[in-house]
């Protein structure tokens, strides 16, 4: 089996990074399938996780200035394509160009790995018409695609396609990581520093926290994607927060802390949510589609705070900070609430779907 995957940044430390990398990984080494990716957009052609060596990389950084320059952007990846000869293509880019391929690519077996919403496609500094046009041609371009993969049941409601898969992530095993119960006051956020994170009001609701708990602190682990913003939250000087980039020993930082939170705008993947619940640790999160509220059980494994109320989220915090036993007992739930994402399940459905071709 040849797969050829069309991607985005996969030398980046992001969430669909992490998980092609876990998925192109097991597809060779357990069923000995040949990889290649075709990734855009890379600031650099060193990946941050690791690939197995037999993965082939072509990295086509072409800059996406107008219409032309899709067009010149596929005519590149077609000819890899004729060389590569894949079995099947799976497009788990997300962003608008990703949508042409549809379009540009006449190879049977285009298949739209989706791990989020087309409303991320909206962008502020655009005009009304602008986006409305943007969202009027992807919903007709990821129709044409034979098959589009989602992560979870609620996204349905978005996407009408005639064949519709649901596949989610999975994690990595924990007996390859081990889990110390560690009591360290520490909090910890992980993603990438952009707006739709959240941090601004994740930032406003621990000011008022750590006020009342001083010897608490954040701890927040993501590459540094937009810089303005990151200097904006420096200078707000709340106490006990604490910026580190990004790591590859993100699973250590998360058993290290006593719970995650998660202040998003929107999720596509939420993956890091999943990796906290796998390693024993509740978290707080807003309530906002299409992941989160499929992942996180209220007052179960987490809390989901209605979106934008910092003073929910504030005193879901406050509960797990003063309540020790509560946070051991949602705790001991956290795995538990998990079975969809566990690696035998998962790459089962994926091994279903490569057989029916």
């Amino acid at each position: 089996m040849k797969i050829v995957y069309l991607s985005t940044q996969i030398s980046s430390s992001g969430g669909a990074a992490k998980v092609t990398a876990s998925k192109v990984n097991y597809f060779i080494e357990n069923w000995g399938y040949e990889v290649s990716i075709i990734s855009s957009n890379d600031e650099i052609e060193k990946t941050f996780f690791e690939f197995n060596p037999q993965v082939k990389f072509y990295f086509l950084n072409h800059k996406m200035k107008n219409p032309f320059s899709i067009i010149s952007f596929y005519k590149q990846v077609n000819v890899l394509i004729k060389i590569i000869n894949p079995d099947v293509i799976l497009v788990n880019d997300n962003g608008f160009k990703a949508y042409f391929a549809s379009l540009f690519i006449k190879k049977k077996n285009l298949w739209f790995e989706i791990h989020g919403s087309r409303i991320f496609l909206l962008q502020d500094k655009r005009s009304t018409i602008e986006n409305r046009l943007i969202l009027g041609v992807s919903n007709l371009l990821y129709k044409k695609f034979d098959k589009i993969i989602l992560l979870n049941e609620e996204s349905k409601t978005e996407w009408n396609h005639r064949d519709i898969a649901i596949i989610p992530n999975f994690v990595e095993p924990v007996s390859k990581i081990g889990i110390n119960k560690i009591h360290s006051n520490r909090i910890i956020a992980v993603g990438r520093i952009s707006v739709e994170k959240g941090y601004d009001r994740m930032l406003t609701v621990f000011e008022k926290v750590v006020a009342d708990f001083p010897d608490w602190s954040l701890h927040i682990y993501g590459k540094i994607e937009d810089v303005g913003l990151y200097h904006s939250l420096l200078e707000r000087k709340v106490p006990q927060v604490f910026f580190y980039g990004e790591t590859l020993s993100i699973e250590e930082k998360i058993i290290e802390s006593e719970f995650l939170i998660h202040a998003a705008y929107h999720e596509g993947m939420g993956m890091v949510l999943v990796e906290a619940l796998n390693l024993g640790k509740v978290v707080v999160a807003f309530d906002v589609p299409f992941v989160v509220n499929g992942i996180i059980k209220d007052s179960i494994n987490g809390f989901l705070a209605e979106d934008n109320n910092l003073l929910q989220f504030e005193e879901k915090m406050r509960l797990l900070i003063e309540d020790k036993e509560l946070l051991s007992r949602m705790e001991t739930t956290t795995k538990k609430s998990i079975p969809t994402y566990q690696l035998e399940g998962v790459v089962g459905q994926w091994e279903r779907l490569f057989r029916s071709l």
